[in-house]
Order: structure tokens, then sequence, then C-alpha cells
């Protein structure tokens, strides 16, 4: 067991807080689970999210909110503010935002960047913020917005401490560009504040093995590619599945439904709807999500073979998989979509691997949730190169051959407790911060 000293005190600077529950924030835990409590501190941006104490107890919040309430009053007071368990910003609950079909935000996104242009978040009590933590390593997480790139390179030049960059989704290759607004926003600001980040990191981290090759093609540089992680050593993951009523096939999707993943769930429930009609044959698909819907939505997605089932909290989630015949990944066939989310791979899958139940992929061929499972052979893939007899009919072989489905389940585990191993993932993420801290500390 390596000494804390051997850890270094890092600051991890994102959007969403490190949390038990939110799948961003429950990423970042995995990759930093077992980090002294004392070594570790984080800057985030999210109004909502409850931080996950038991995890982390240095915090430091700021928001757009805050920064418009000081500037409206000219009061940089208002711009932030350290986050302690009592204290009464987590106590109360926030709504989800509901899903709505479809949302451009490019207008918000600008004018946020605007916002945090003003420079008025760099205040006396954020700075003595981290005089007191006294962090020696920046770990940040990139975003589609510029302004938190300013923030990391402030903080950064403050401390006069080296940073590594993360980015869990493509920011870079494939922008969704409509509109002067979007145009403005993205190549004025998001683009320069990347590449200047890439530039002055010393460690550089993606989602998957897609971005690592075509973002290291592109600037030149390693790019490490890490994710969520399941830890193997926990007794539910390695439990025999439970007993099922073998006279339905059930179907599970756990995971958020935005970037019009919801109707990916629509389009497979009109093809079990066609197969049970075809063959008698009686399945449905259960749908959880923290997400809030809209009325429509929540029509839509009640309507059989679909069954909205709400949230689950972590432990439900484990025992939830092993239910279930199969789970179902599915992303957008939305072409803007599909560009956004190319070299995203879904925080789910390890999960979902990991509990030993198969998995159908429902969605474009090129996108990297989608081809992890197809070129790995791991479960059962349904893409656009699919006709729609294809689609039937591959659904209607995976539900019919349980030695199939038990060769996904086997292959697919595998695959996980290879690649997605929690403390191998920890071990690459500590080795290079590490390695970072200690070539900054020969050159000073």
């Amino acid at each position: 067991m390596q000494s804390e000293l051997n850890y270094p005190k890092v600051l991890f600077i994102s959007n969403t807080p490190f949390s038990a529950i939110n799948n961003n924030g429950k990423t970042y835990v995995s990759l930093l689970k077992g980090w002294p409590e004392t070594r570790i501190a984080q800057l985030y941006f999210n109004e909502s999210e409850i931080p996950d104490f038991t995890f982390c107890n240095t915090y430091y919040r700021l928001t757009d909110k805050q920064i418009l309430k000081g500037l409206l009053n000219n009061k940089k007071k208002y711009c932030g503010n350290s986050i302690h368990f009592l204290s009464p910003v987590i106590q109360k609950t926030t709504a989800t935002p509901k899903i709505k079909p479809m949302k451009d935000n490019f207008g918000l996104l600008f004018f946020r960047d605007i916002l945090w242009g003003t420079g008025i978040w760099k205040t006396a009590a954020l700075k003595a913020w981290l005089d007191a933590f006294n962090p020696e390593v920046i770990f940040f997480v990139g975003g589609a917005s510029g302004f938190s790139y300013k923030i990391a390179n402030w903080v950064q030049d403050s401390c006069h401490i080296p940073l590594l960059i993360y980015f869990t989704d493509d920011y870079y290759l494939n922008p969704r560009i409509s509109g002067f607004i979007k145009f403005v926003q993205y190549y004025f600001n998001t683009k320069p504040a990347i590449e200047k980040m890439i530039t002055r990191a010393s460690g550089h981290f993606v989602i998957g093995e897609l971005m690592a090759r075509d973002y290291g093609l592109q600037f030149g540089k390693l790019f490490i590619p890490i994710m969520n992680s399941v830890d193997f050593e926990e007794d539910e993951i390695l439990e025999k599945r439970v007993n099922r009523d073998n006279k339905i096939f059930k179907l599970a999707y756990i995971g958020g439904l935005h970037l019009n993943r919801w109707k990916g769930l629509l389009n497979l429930g009109e093809i079990l709807n066609e197969i049970c009609a075809a063959e008698e044959i009686n399945c449905c698909l259960d749908i959880y999500s923290t997400d809030h819907l809209t009325d429509e939505l929540q029509v839509q997605l009640n309507t059989s073979p679909l069954f909205f089932k709400g949230p689950l909290n972590q432990q439900q989630v484990k025992l939830t998989l092993k239910e279930y015949d199969a789970l179902v990944h599915v992303e957008s066939d939305n072409p803007d979509l599909r560009r956004a989310t190319k070299y995203s791979v879904s925080t789910k899958i390890p999960e979902y691997l990991a509990s030993k139940t198969p998995i159908i992929a429902f969605g474009p061929n090129e996108i990297a949730s989608i081809r992890i499972i197809k070129d790995n052979g791991i479960g059962l893939v349904i893409t656009d190169l699919d006709t729609h007899t294809e689609k039937c009919t591959k659904v209607l072989n995976f539900i019919k051959d349980e030695s199939m489905r038990g060769k996904f389940s086997e292959l697919g585990f595998r695959y996980a407790n290879e690649n997605f191993s929690n403390a191998a993932m920890r071990n690459k993420v500590l080795h290079k911060i590490q390695a970072v801290f200690n070539d900054f500390k020969i050159q000073v």
C-alpha cells in the first residue's frame, strides 16, 4: 500500500461534482477511489448536483446564478462558495429538468461564456480556498463551453502547478455547428480554448480507444483512454444471476434519455411489438432513468412493450441488472447527434458487461458505444446498416437462442474484467498523475 505522500494533492475541476448517483460524477469517483481524503479537492460549476461527501470533503462551487447575481449587484461576494456537509445548499432537493424532444442551447452557451468572461469569479475567497488546500496537480475535465478552460488556466497560473486534462466527450473533431451563434461560440471561444489547453497540459485522457487514436493523430500527443470502471472485488458482481420468470422475455434500459436516446427506445419498442405479434412472444422493455419526462414522453415510454420505471440508486442498479434477460443500450440516429456522440462511450456499458447479462446495442454503426460492442463481439449489435427485416430477425434470433445470449454474457464479462477493472483504471490514472508531478518537481 502506498504512503499518503505518494498521492499528490489533486484539485479536480469539472462541471459536475463527485457523486454516488450521477453518471459523470460516479466516473470521477471511480478514477480516484482510494485517494486520501485530505489530498483531494474539487472546484465545480453545477447548480443542482449534490456532492458526495463520503468521497471528498473539500469543495468550492461557482455557478451561473452566482456570477449573474454578482454582476447585477456589483459585488464579488456572491460569486462562489465553499461547500460543507452541513451547508444549506445541499439540504434542498432540486428538480431534474424535463427531457424534451430536442434542445439547442447554443445561445445560452454563448451568453454563459460572455458572463464568465467578465472574470468576476476571481475572488479573494476562491484564492483563499486554493491557498488553504494548496494543490499540487490539477485534473481538469474539459467541456463544451470555453469558460471552464479559462478558469482552469487561471487556477494553474495562480498555483504554478501542472495540469492534466480529461475529455469525456468530443468537443473538437465533430462540433455541432448550426447557426451563427454556435459558429461564433465554437470558433472564437471553445475551439481555441481546447487547443490552448491541450498544448499546455502535461497529461491527456479521453473516454475511449477511438477517441484516443483520433485525438492523438490530430494533436501529435499521447491520449490515454479511461472510462467508468467496475470493482470486480465486490461480491455482487460475482454472484450468479437471479432466476427469472421464463414466460416473458424481459429487457431493461438504465440511463439518461437525453441526446434523443428516448427515440431509439421507441424504435426498438416498435421492433419488439412486431416480433411479439408475429411470433406470439411476450416481452417487455423496462426503462429506468432519473430524467423527468414531459407528459407526451410519459405516454410514449409507457406504451407496451415499454414501461417507464423511474430512477434507481446505485445499489438498486447492481441488483436490477441481474433481473433481466437482456440489457439495452441505444444511441440516436439524428445526423447532428451522431457527429456529437461519435467518440462517446456510455458509462453504463462496463456495468452492463460486468453483470453477465447479454447486451443489445442499438444505434448508428460509427458511434463508439456501438463499436465497442460490435468490434469485440460482446453483444448483439443492430445498426443503421441493417434493414428493418434484418433488425427484426436479429432480435428474434437473440430472444430464441439462449446459447447465443450465454456466449455474449461470458465474452462480455471477460472483456469488462480485462478492460474496465477499477483497480487497473485507478492505477493508470495514479501513475500518470505521479509521473506528471515528479517531472514538474524536477523542472522547477
